[in-house]
């Protein structure tokens, strides 16, 4: 990932707290959300930063995190078993400025264009358009 910075910070953390937030988004419609679809191994990044990233999302609010602690012969483990998301994580989600910038690079990134529900689909392509003086160069 590239060095994009927002105001001193790399770009790199808000997306993937926008992929995050984006995730529990969808997976309100969900039973439980899959936690493998948002891990440390899917976004690409250590199991610290992982960590730490909820915990800075946990601390605004943003998010619930339920953890799991076992003790395994004189440590104690903690792994996060669930995540919801919050009306304020919500919010932060959709009216959040840096979050707006997370999504285009997101959008950049992936070569995909996403509508929102509400607006129409591409009127669909007939027939040939000819692109510039390039003779027999055409796209549907």
């Amino acid at each position: 990932m590239g060095c994009w910075k927002a105001g001193g910070v790399s770009m790199d953390n808000f997306r993937v707290i926008y992929r995050i937030l984006r995730y529990l988004e969808k997976a309100l419609d969900y039973d439980e959300p899959d936690m493998n679809c948002i891990s440390a191994k899917t976004m690409a990044i250590s199991e610290r930063r992982w960590l730490s990233l909820l915990a800075m999302l946990a601390g605004e609010n943003y998010i619930e995190v339920v953890c799991a602690r076992e003790s395994v012969g004189r440590k104690t483990v903690t792994s996060v078993s669930s995540v919801r998301l919050t009306l304020r994580g919500l919010e932060y989600l959709q009216e959040n400025p840096t979050m707006k910038r997370a999504e285009a690079i997101e959008k950049k990134a992936s070569g995909k264009i996403i509508r929102k529900p509400d607006s129409p689909p591409p009127a669909a392509r007939t027939g040939y358009q000819k692109m510039g003086a390039a003779a027999g160069t055409h796209i549907y």
